[in-house]
């Protein structure tokens, strides 16, 4: 079973039929049917649902097409990073964000980079910091924008930019607050925000002695904006993370302790691509 065979499979699954795919990988029907029934020997099952003229796949044959895609992923990813080693001139560089990193010196960065190496692509995956935190660890991408409180492990980190938390929500929510806002303001106040900051913004509850009303505890910051907008409470947010938009306003909160920063982490305990290498070079709070 090798990486050309999967591509014939993954070919004869997606086009429906073997004379498809034969005209599709322009080859003949003869050889890609052996092809097929060579796979289904070798692997000592069946993979398609006989006397059907458009293909239907066994449970056995979804399964190979799952591992099929994967696998075929794996290598392209490989030949790109292999091609990219020399000096990060070529090749995919994967990069993690959460929603909150989209500041203008984050766009600034990416021009930048694409502007010393038009010939390298990106593919950039937005998730939660605890999701990048694992994709990072398996290796599935080499930076990642994230915000702290983080606990990546074995990377290197370039804090960017430090931000004060800000509450948002609709006018008539925001206006009901004096300004400035302190956290002393808050007792009572619903409240929206991270999981992940719960242990740190109940301590600073805890030492201003307040208790607001914690409507909602999500895991991604448009969850919270989202609710804000419905006027279900105020988002305690980074306060360059969203932009005033869509009739909500935003009041930075009066609170040193509260702050986020902006990180890029790398891993430092394996391979990394010179791509990846020059990007976490080349970003700078100075830029």
């Amino acid at each position: 079973m090798d990486i050309r065979t999967l591509r014939y499979y993954i070919a004869v699954v997606e086009e429906g039929s073997i004379s498809a795919a034969a005209r599709k990988l322009h080859l003949t029907q003869p050889p890609l049917s052996a092809q097929m029934k060579g796979l289904e020997a070798e692997l000592g099952t069946s993979l398609f649902l006989r006397g059907s003229r458009q293909i239907q796949l066994t449970p056995a044959g979804r399964r190979l097409y799952q591992y099929a895609l994967e696998m075929v992923s794996i290598e392209e990813q490989a030949r790109q990073d292999i091609e990219s080693i020399t000096d990060g001139g070529t090749g995919i560089l994967r990069i993690g964000c959460v929603s909150s990193c989209h500041v203008r010196e984050v766009t600034d960065w990416f021009v930048r980079f694409h502007r010393a190496y038009p010939n390298v692509r990106f593919a950039i995956s937005e998730h939660s910091t605890v999701e990048l935190e694992e994709m990072v660890a398996r290796g599935e991408i080499e930076l990642a924008f994230v915000r702290t409180p983080e606990n990546f492990d074995n990377v290197d980190r370039k804090t960017l930019r430090t931000d004060p938390m800000v509450l948002a929500g609709t006018k008539e929510e925001i206006s009901s607050l004096k300004d400035p806002i302190s956290i002393a303001d808050l007792d009572g106040v619903p409240i929206l925000f991270y999981r992940r900051w719960e242990k740190t913004l109940k301590e600073a509850f805890d030492r201003a002695k307040v208790s607001p009303d914690i409507v909602c505890m999500a895991d991604d910051l448009r969850t919270c904006l989202s609710l804000a907008k419905g006027s279900l409470g105020l988002a305690l947010v980074p306060g360059q993370g969203i932009e005033e938009s869509d009739g909500l306003v935003m009041r930075p909160l009066q609170d040193p302790e509260l702050q986020t920063s902006l990180e890029l982490v790398i891993r430092k305990d394996r391979y990394i691509s010179a791509g990846a290498r020059n990007f976490f070079d080349l970003c700078s709070p100075e830029v």
